[in-house]
């Protein structure tokens, strides 16, 4: 777009990537982790879904007004005793085995199920964490930013699946 020179320094400013562009990024990148390519793949899927969600709400909402009316619509939160998060939860709400038991949190130190041992590999707590420490005070940035940053902390951290 623009180009600036100053002495030693040449300053460009670039045309955001593509969705394709993206996609190959990532994909380079994750040649050997099958599960974090796959999760990519779904996550530029799913900003693909949002984008146009958002591009339908605008055209169906072009006045603000109407946005902002409708921004402020709500319901009671039926998963709290009389929809107060501040109160206690509705026990109506909570999921029960096929007995009829409340399902309660896993004391475990790894899940048993192969799909969620097979996702702890990549995304396991020094990469969660690091994410957390990321965005815990900056705003969420643009899909592909996020998924890059994300990228490099699995990539830095040397999570593989077998």
């Amino acid at each position: 777009k623009k180009k600036f020179q100053d002495n030693n320094f040449t300053i460009v400013d670039l045309k955001d990537l593509t969705k394709d562009q993206i996609l190959s990024t990532v994909e380079m990148q994750l040649k050997t982790n099958p599960f974090a390519k796959a999760f990519f793949t779904n996550l530029l899927k799913f900003s693909d879904v949002r984008s146009g969600h958002d591009k339908i709400y605008y055209e169906s909402f072009s006045d603000e007004k109407d946005r902002k009316r409708i921004e402020k619509f709500s319901v009671p939160n039926h998963q709290y005793v009389d929809g107060n998060i501040k109160r206690e939860r509705n026990k109506d709400f909570r999921q029960k085995t096929r007995a009829g038991r409340f399902i309660a949190v896993s004391k475990e130190n790894e899940p048993r199920s192969k799909y969620l041992r097979e996702k702890c590999k990549v995304f396991d707590r020094k990469t969660l964490s690091a994410i957390d420490v990321l965005y815990a005070e900056n705003p969420l940035p643009s899909d592909s930013e996020l998924a890059s940053n994300i990228v490099s902390i699995i990539t830095k951290n040397n999570t593989q699946v077998e």
